[in-house]
């Protein structure tokens, strides 16, 4: 099941001294089979693109529906 995940960041090794603990919300779409793991892969995904994780909070939950079958042409 896919979750809307928000996220509070920042980015400690911003170039910028004073923007280093300036906080943005970001949302990220993810996958996960509770909420507690949707959270977790979220927040692993930005720490490891170096940003500090403050808070995350699950958005919505989105039920993944089947594709159509599609019809051949006669």
């Amino acid at each position: 099941m896919k979750h809307i995940v928000k996220l509070t960041l920042s980015n400690p090794s911003h170039e910028h001294v004073s923007m280093r603990m300036h906080r943005k919300q970001q949302d990220y779409i993810t996958e996960g089979r509770d909420e507690s793991e949707a959270i977790n892969r979220a927040a692993r995904h930005f720490q490891s693109l170096g940003f500090k994780v403050h808070s995350a909070v699950i958005v919505e939950q989105k039920v993944e529906l089947p594709d159509p079958v599609k019809a051949e042409p006669l």
